[in-house]
């Protein structure tokens, strides 16, 4: 199996939460993302070890990040297999 780099893409990230709507389950905590210019790292595998091997990656680059605002989201791709986007805050 040929291991592969992460691809990396540097974008605007507008993010906008609404209110909380009526019926929404209670315990739900809502973060607000900050606007920002986020790099975009994609991880596909086994779950921890897929986004562990990234983090890895990402410690290991000169990146000016802004330590604001990291987060991660997740897809399913299939049972045990996910691909994980990762979007890490820079310094403009």
């Amino acid at each position: 199996m040929r291991e592969e780099k992460p691809r990396i893409t540097a974008y605007w990230l507008p993010v906008k939460w609404k209110k909380k709507k009526e019926g929404q389950p209670n315990g739900i905590t809502i973060k607000i993302i900050p606007a920002g210019t986020y790099a975009k790292f994609i991880a596909e595998g086994e779950g921890k070890e897929a986004v562990a091997k990234v983090w890895q990656q990402l410690w290991n680059m000169n990146l000016p990040r802004s330590f604001i605002c990291d987060f991660e989201e997740y897809e399913t791709i299939e049972e045990g297999h996910v691909r994980v986007h990762v979007y890490i805050g820079l310094k403009i």
